[in-house]
């Protein structure tokens, strides 16, 4: 059986939501607020907030 390479790029699971693009803003805002408080002002639970936080300590 011959496979065709696809051309486009269609990339699967979850879509990027719009968190990701705010996830720095969210971040420094933990620097002078706490976890509850960053969570009521931007609207994004506090375990996404930790996920996030962790992914830019492994990345340094």
């Amino acid at each position: 059986m011959n496979q065709r390479k696809s051309h486009c790029k269609i990339r699967e699971g979850r879509p990027i939501n719009q968190y990701q693009a705010t996830s720095g803003k969210c971040l420094q805002s933990l620097e002078t607020h706490t976890y509850m408080q960053v969570e009521e002002m931007k609207g994004v639970i506090k375990r996404t907030l930790i996920r996030r936080k962790n992914e830019r300590k492994w990345k340094k």
